[in-house]
């Protein structure tokens, strides 16, 4: 009895993570790829999809941003990140 009820409890999803970075293109054209580079210079990449916010990333390449993102949840795929809300990051 004790394991079905284990076996019936969803995994949560992951926290939002936030990071100050810049937005680039990275790779060679037709495997490009969007990504953000920390300023530790570690490049991280970002999930290809048709949202809204995917585009404004491409439009604001080359801009400082604070990207709040998930990681991917798939075992195939865990070196991008699916980005949540983006802010534009102000150098004074």
């Amino acid at each position: 009895m004790l394991l079905c009820a284990c076996s019936a409890q969803k995994e949560l999803p992951p926290a939002l993570c936030t990071v100050v970075g810049i937005v680039c293109i990275t790779g060679n054209v037709p495997f490009t790829n969007l990504s953000l580079q920390t300023a530790d210079g570690a490049m991280v990449k970002i999930r290809k999809d048709t949202s809204a916010i995917v585009r404004k990333l491409i439009e604001l390449q080359g801009q400082r941003l604070r990207v709040q993102f998930r990681s991917t949840q798939s075992q195939s795929d865990t070196s991008s990140i699916v980005v949540e809300h983006v802010e534009l990051v102000k150098i004074p």
